[in-house]
C-alpha cells in the first residue's frame, strides 16, 4: 500500500463536500480537464475508444457520497487527461482513482495515467482501454477484491491484455486497496497527517 508523501497543509483548498476524506482541490490537478468541481460535487468525464466524450459521472459529496451519470450518457472509461503515460493504474471508479493518485509520490503520479470505469467494468471500458495500450509499460490493477478474493474488473482487464501480441505483453502488478479501499486509505493518511 502506498504511503502519503506530500502532507497537505491546512492552507490547501479543502473540498467542502469531501471534507470527511479530506480531499483537496489540488488532488484533482493530475487529472486535468477530465475532472471539475464546485467544491460539493465532482464531474468526471468518460470517453470512448476514439476519445469522444460519452458522459460525465457525477459524484455528490457529503458524509455518504452518492453517484449519478449524465442523462443520455454512456459509461466508458474515465482517465487522466492527455496522452497515455508509461504506467497505468486502474481502479473501480473516479473517487478511488483520485485517492490513489493523492496517496502516491508526485514523481510516480506524473508518469501514471489513472483510469476507472465507474460502476463496474464494461465492454465500452475494455474497448477504450484496448485502443490505448501502445505506450504503456506497466499496468497496476488497483481494484477492490470481493470477499472471496475474486474481481470481475481484474478478470476483464486481464482478458483485454491477453489480446496483445506475445512480444508486447505488459508488466502487470496487483495492488488492491485494503479494507475500505483507496478512499479509506486516504482518509486515514490525511487524518494522521493533520493530527501531527
Amino acid at each position: 500500500m502506498p504511503t502519503i508523501t506530500d502532507i497537505p497543509s491546512r492552507s490547501r483548498h479543502l473540498l467542502a463536500g469531501f471534507a470527511h476524506i479530506p480531499l483537496y482541490a489540488e488532488d484533482l490537478a493530475p487529472f486535468g480537464g477530465a475532472l471539475r468541481t464546485n467544491g460539493h460535487t465532482i464531474w468526471a468525464e468518460h470517453r470512448d475508444a476514439g476519445g469522444a466524450l460519452t458522459g460525465q459521472e457525477i459524484i455528490h459529496g457529503g458524509p455518504k457520497i452518492s453517484f449519478s451519470f449524465t442523462r443520455g450518457g454512456k459509461r466508458a472509461l474515465f482517465q487522466t487527461a492527455g496522452r497515455m503515460r508509461p504506467r497505468l493504474l486502474l481502479t473501480d471508479g473516479p473517487p478511488q482513482a483520485i485517492c490513489a493518485a493523492a496517496l502516491e509520490h508526485p514523481d510516480l503520479t506524473r508518469r501514471t495515467t489513472y483510469a476507472a470505469p465507474g460502476g463496474g467494468w464494461t465492454p465500452a471500458a475494455s474497448e477504450a482501454l484496448a485502443w490505448q495500450l501502445d505506450d504503456i509499460e506497466e499496468v497496476v490493477l488497483g481494484f477492490a477484491l470481493a470477499p472471496d478474493g475474486s474481481c470481475r474488473s481484474r478478470t476483464a482487464v486481464e482478458e483485454v491484455l491477453e489480446l496483445l501480441p506475445h512480444g508486447s505483453r505488459l508488466a502487470v502488478t496487483a495492488m488492491p486497496p485494503g479494507p475500505g479501499g483507496w478512499v479509506a486509505a486516504l482518509q486515514a493518511a490525511r487524518r494522521s497527517s493533520l493530527a501531527a
